[in-house]
């Protein structure tokens, strides 16, 4: 049974791969991907984290270390967003597995693994040199782990919470919408807890 889920994600993340890299370079690079650039231009990290003042610096942090890795053609900047986005495919395929009844898990992990691979969204932000496959990744880190705290809190679950709650802020600025969103969601389900269970 693992080596068959493990196939179904490995043989998913090779097709999305593929299909992504298809036409990756064809379009130049566009205004907002310029900072990306610029960023990935940068001689040293800090030079990066500080590349631009309206957006936080996480990614451009990543696509520096990219830029050391890979080059700076448009290829190679919108690479590390691929490879961002290819992750997204098994964090949604457990996520969706853990959310549903035993006899439906294996079921639901492919169907919702099918759609991350098939979205548009995420196909189309995996082609661009932006942070939003990273914002599409942190929050289903989110999510994964507050899906483990409603299951079985344990510190593992909440250190992970908080760590990509972290990053989300230091991605995009839409990050501490989801950030606040995940902890109003946690305080009633406290507080719902506790009215079921005074001694929680």
């Amino acid at each position: 049974m693992l080596k068959s889920r493990l196939f179904l994600i490995g043989v998913l993340i090779l097709l999305a791969m593929a299909a992504r890299l298809s036409a990756i370079q064809t379009q130049s690079i566009w205004f907002d991907e310029g900072w990306s650039a610029y960023a990935a231009s940068q001689p040293t990290l800090l030079a990066a984290w500080d590349a631009d003042a309206t957006n936080p610096p996480l990614y451009y942090v990543l696509v520096n270390i990219g830029a050391r890795l890979f080059g700076e053609s448009e290829f190679a900047l919108r690479y590390v967003s691929l490879l961002v986005g290819l992750l997204t495919i098994p964090l949604v395929y457990r996520l969706a597995r853990i959310s549903t009844p035993p006899a439906f898990r294996l079921r639901a992990g492919a169907y919702a693994a099918l759609l991350a691979f098939a979205s548009a969204p995420l196909w189309w932000a995996s082609q661009e040199a932006r942070m939003y496959t990273l914002l599409a990744l942190l929050i289903l880190a989110c999510a994964l782990a507050w899906s483990h705290i409603i299951r079985q809190p344990s510190r593992a679950a909440w250190v992970a919470l908080w760590g990509a709650e972290l990053a989300l802020l230091y991605t995009h600025n839409t990050g501490l919408v989801a950030a606040i969103w995940l902890n109003v969601v946690a305080l009633l389900s406290w507080f719902t807890a506790r009215r079921v269970n005074p001694r929680i």
